[in-house]
């Protein structure tokens, strides 16, 4: 008889928050002239709407009620504004980051994971925004008001912390307490084929988040803003888990796939199995 798997998640920290960046070329639902990137000026009032607006954005940031219609947030604003909602949903970071390149895009703004908003912002490919114009956003943690100020000027609205989680199976594995489960090659050597890690700059952060307590000479204190020397400590750790590694995913469906197939019925004991 097939019983279902007993996981658990273990949140080890909150590591980054999402943000709404503003793509220059279209005003939209707020209203705007078209100039191009690094072009458009911040606006000091919210002029008429124009009843649009074009997003891109990755699978679960912003439902419409398409993949499950108990989960959907576009119809009510829809209601309440009469402005339409366009939505385009890619399906990796790097897909949304070359979509926001293509000079011949036409989206008002993009719901960029931590990977894509700092490169789209030093990149030039969005636009400042007058945080003043948007209700609540002083009542927002400062540290997160932060995350996207460049010189003085706002490119992005946070909205959502993205916590970073460790998941095992309880019954065939020992609660993990840190992330040496995963990075420290004495712990990771035990599971060795069976770890499953995203393919993603965010891992680069993880492994600092493991050194920042690890390895205290390095004094790490943000692991999203790392010395050379740090930097290159974080890649040493990744370079070595990789022999252990059983597989990279893209799309979090992948590594839910990934844990879901595994399990003693496969003989693959680890930290992704299930129990049969």
């Amino acid at each position: 008889m097939r019983r279902r798997a007993t996981a658990r998640v273990k949140a080890a920290t909150a590591l980054a928050a999402a943000a709404a960046l503003g793509a220059a070329g279209l005003g939209a639902c707020s209203g705007g002239d078209d100039k191009p990137v690094g072009v458009a000026k911040v606006v000091s009032t919210l002029g008429p709407g124009e009843g649009a607006l074009n997003l891109l954005t990755l699978p679960g940031s912003v439902e419409s009620g398409g993949t499950d219609p108990r989960v959907d947030w576009v119809t009510p604003f829809q209601e309440r504004t009469g402005c339409k909602i366009g939505l385009k949903v890619v399906k990796t970071p790097e897909e949304m980051a070359d979509l926001m390149r293509d000079r011949g895009r036409r989206y008002d703004g993009v719901a960029a994971p931590p990977e894509v908003a700092g490169r789209l912002v030093e990149e030039n490919q969005a636009v400042p925004i007058n945080p003043d114009l948007v209700d609540g956003y002083k009542k927002l943690e400062p540290r997160l008001r932060k995350l996207l100020e460049r010189d003085g000027k706002h490119y992005g609205l946070p909205y959502v912390w993205g916590s970073n989680l460790l998941m095992y199976d309880t019954r065939a594995v020992q609660a993990p307490t840190s992330w040496a489960a995963l990075f420290d090659p004495g712990q990771a050597r035990r599971h060795s084929g069976k770890i499953v890690m995203r393919d993603s700059p965010l891992a680069i952060a993880e492994a600092a988040l493991y050194l920042k307590g690890r390895q205290r000479k390095l004094k790490i204190r943000d692991p999203y803003s790392l010395t050379p020397a740090q930097l290159s400590a974080a890649g040493r750790v990744l370079a070595e888990q990789r022999r252990y590694v059983g597989e990279y995913w893209d799309l979090p469906a992948d590594a839910v796939s990934a844990f879901a197939a595994a399990g003693p019925c496969s003989a693959r004991p680890g930290p992704t199995t299930r129990t049969c």
